[in-house]
């Protein structure tokens, strides 16, 4: 699942990155796009789709730019055997790991221990909480 985060943010930021046009061009309109919002931290206009595994016990949520970028990010977690939602579910949740635009939650039934997440977390530079 962090292998999948991290390489889904990747290749989402190189989409955006090549996209991207001049400063006059009009913006996709966000409402197609599964969550809207933006989260502390994360960037203006930004729309958060998560992705639950639950077979995995996790969710995983990352803010992007647009509709387009989240037409992306939903497509990508289908790919990997997730279900995209507007937000991941708080129902026996154990804490949430935050990082920039990334966020991602672990419910109980994870095989690793609850401190060891929080401290690969806080080692990582992110931010332990136990709400989503």
């Amino acid at each position: 699942m962090r292998w999948s985060l991290s390489l889904f943010a990747v290749v989402l930021t190189a989409s955006l990155t090549v996209g991207c046009g001049s400063s006059g061009d009009t913006p996709a309109p966000d409402a197609a796009a599964p969550g809207s919002g933006s989260p502390a931290g994360s960037p203006a206009g930004g729309v958060v789709v998560a992705c639950s595994y639950p077979a995995k016990f996790q969710c995983g949520a990352l803010t992007v730019i647009g509709a387009p970028a989240g037409q992306v990010a939903m497509s990508m977690c289908m790919r990997d055997n997730g279900t995209p939602l507007a937000v991941c579910p708080t129902a026996n949740l154990i804490g949430c790991c935050t990082q920039s635009t990334i966020k991602n939650c672990y419910y109980t039934g994870v095989t690793t221990a609850v401190m060891k997440l929080e401290s690969e977390c806080t080692a990582a530079r992110g931010t332990w909480s136990t709400a989503p």
